[in-house]
């Protein structure tokens, strides 16, 4: 089966957030998103309208968590306008707002592009729904005749799945069309009894319609497999996906059958149990048998060959402690343990990393147990109420075994006491114009240094810098705020947002351990960058994006006008590289998605996103005009369809 890797549709909005994220590279961020429960829920707002820049009414605008639960809905009114909320603020939502109209394509702002600021409305202004493309097609079945009930799975992504999956089922001649569609790449899928998924990806170009090949479904090869304990006994009610897109469960002799594949399969397996070490497979089917490797093993090492896929599971192991008052000796009841693997520097200090809270055990006041699935050292730092918090690090494992005799000694919370583990803070006042801010965000991020991936990073298919990725972040509060910084560093930038004004950046800023900073931030005027794209093809107008990007992790795109001018506005001051593209093709300076086997340095090269950027400077309080941008040669979207070989 095909590996999925092209660029995804981002929508960023102007207005509120020009910066766009990922998620803390390993570290523990679950505590990020939502502000205090004292501070006031905020709302969302926009305008929809279609692309000849009328209002659209009765669009359905709303925003889902985790399996598919309803955060918040609204419908457009007569002159186009919603509002989502109230709702909880949130720094860097994870959650994409979706947007259906009738007749138009599905669209979505991307997750983490925008934030719910306490106590105000942010203004997501005219978000534009298109016509789109339908797609319509035959499947037919191993022996020609038409497939009548295959399911067909679609949307159309990028580097993130922001359209909502479709599906829809061929009728008695075998036949299927789609909703409009956006401009992107479409992945569909074509799932039968017994049969191999088949799959087709291509371009989706501007509007009209397009009539598929047809698609002919092979017989699948099912791998038999078994799911153990520890003593050899087979486990019921276990379940699995291979891909993440075909999932069986282990019957009563806990036998499974993964199907979907073709004879000669090759697959990622994964299986999740509670209290056993998650088992995540590379498994290759071949004609000597079934052969897999661990993921994530440096070099892979193969075992095989077997005739079935026997998964035995492991009990994890436990790191077990004691949590006692400093003074009294006596035990203390546990709130939280909070677990994370470490680095020493040169000098000794510790630099945590992976830090989560794993479900413990607690038997008796005072008696913990922590669950770990990896051979390691861990640092732990445990939390009770009424106690600062207290660290404590186990001995370096390389096998998976308990871990016993910790001892962790909490100190009460009373005048004059502090914790005895390293905390480092940065804290201050906020303004604009000299007043206190009353409202917003303050992130603390750090950037990437360099794209060394083959493919790069993209925004609507052209390559930018790496995203930064945000690690903590507070809300203001009466004019001040203050960020726990999760360890030591020389590269942090702080960034405050406001609704309503541009992103204020200060850093590179150097954190020393346990360092409480002072830092008040003065919000400074953004600007704004319009100009004209020459030359836009025959029917793309209004379908392409300006890119706009800087070197300390901002960037932006703004939609393309059909006249071929765009305007980016609520931008920090400094230096931009800028660039146009759309979501349908890749930037011929990326390596080709459809090739396979990439070398290690094909891997590896670095591409520079400036080398073919125009520059601009913005500048507080002012417009830079006259940028000219022109579509730059792109590799064709390629038409694939096939099945899981």
């Amino acid at each position: 089966m095909a590996t999925v890797r092209s660029a995804v549709l981002h929508h960023l909005q102007r207005r509120c957030v020009v910066l766009l994220a990922l998620w803390g590279i390993g570290w523990n961020t679950a505590d990020l998103l939502l502000a205090d429960d004292a501070v006031p829920k905020g709302s969302l707002s926009g305008t929809i309208v279609g692309p000849d820049g009328k209002p659209v009414s009765g669009a359905k605008i709303w925003v889902n968590t985790w399996h598919n639960k309803r955060l918040a809905e609204a419908r457009s009114d007569a002159v186009g306008r919603f509002r989502l909320g109230p709702v909880e603020p949130v720094y860097r939502h994870p959650w994409h707002i979706l947007v259906e109209a009738v007749g138009f394509a599905p669209q979505y702002i991307q997750s983490e592009s925008y934030s719910v600021f306490p106590g105000a409305d942010c203004d997501l202004e005219q978000i534009q729904i298109d016509r789109g493309r339908v797609f319509s097609g035959q499947v037919l079945d191993v022996d020609g005749q038409p497939a009548g009930d295959a399911k067909i799975t679609y949307k159309v992504s990028g580097r993130q799945d922001g359209m909502a999956e479709q599906q829809t089922v061929t009728d008695s001649a075998g036949q299927f069309h789609t909703i409009p569609l956006p401009v992107g790449k479409l992945y569909l899928f074509v799932a039968a009894s017994e049969r191999q998924l088949a799959w087709i990806d291509c371009p989706v170009q501007p509007g009209g319609e397009e009539l598929l090949k047809p698609v002919r479904l092979k017989r699948d090869a099912p791998v038999q497999g078994i799911v153990k304990d520890e003593r050899g006994r087979p486990v019921a009610g276990v379940p699995m996906n291979a891909n993440y897109e075909f999932k069986t469960t282990s019957d009563s002799e806990g036998k499974f059958m993964v199907r979907g594949f073709g004879p000669k399969a090759h697959f990622q397996f994964q299986l999740r149990r509670e209290g056993y070490v998650f088992i995540n497979r590379g498994v290759n089917v071949r004609d000597g048998g079934i052969y897999w490797h661990e993921v994530g093993e440096d070099p892979p090492i193969e075992r095989g060959p077997f005739r079935q896929l026997e998964i035995v599971l492991e009990p994890v192991a436990w790191i077990e402690g004691r949590a006692i008052d400093s003074e009294t000796g006596k035990p203390v009841r546990v709130s939280q343990v909070v677990l994370c693997f470490f680095e020493r520097n040169a000098n000794g200090e510790v630099v945590l990393s992976g830090c989560r809270s794993p479900r413990f055990e607690q038997p008796e006041a005072g008696r913990f147990r922590v669950p770990y699935s990896s051979p390691s050292e861990y640092h732990l730092t445990v939390s009770a109420d009424g106690y600062h918090d207290a660290e404590a690090f186990t001995p370096k494992m390389t096998e998976l075994g308990p871990i016993e005799g910790i001892i962790v000694k909490l100190k009460k919370r009373k005048e004059g006491t502090v914790s005895d583990v390293p905390r480092q803070t940065i804290a201050g006042a906020v303004t604009r114009d000299g007043k206190p801010v009353k409202t917003g965000w303050v992130g603390l991020w750090l950037l990437r240094s360099k794209c060394e991936v083959g493919f790069g990073w993209q925004m609507r298919g052209r390559t930018t810098i790496a995203e930064p990725c945000y690690i903590r972040s507070a809300t203001i509060q009466n004019g001040t705020y203050s960020l726990n910084v999760p360890y030591q560093n020389d590269a942090w930038f702080v960034v405050v947002e406001e609704p309503g004004h541009a992103p204020t950046q200060i850093g590179p800023i150097k954190i020393a351990l346990n360092e409480k900073r002072r830092l008040d931030i003065a919000c400074v005027e953004g600007g704004s960058v319009r100009g004209r794209v020459k030359n836009v093809p025959a029917g793309w107008e209004g379908h392409l994006w300006a890119v706009a990007f800087t070197r300390n992790g901002i960037i932006v795109d703004a939609r393309v006008s059909p006249d071929g001018t765009y305007c980016f506005q609520h931008l920090p001051p400094g230096e931009y590289g800028l660039k146009v593209g759309h979501n349908a093709y890749y930037d011929s300076e990326l390596t080709p998605p459809w090739k396979v086997n990439l070398s290690k340095e094909e891997w590896h090269r670095e591409i520079d996103p400036w080398q073919r950027a125009k520059t601009a400077n913005v500048t507080a309080g002012h417009e830079t005009r006259g940028v000219e941008l022109e579509l730059p040669p792109m590799l064709a979207g390629q038409y694939y369809q096939g099945s899981s070989e």
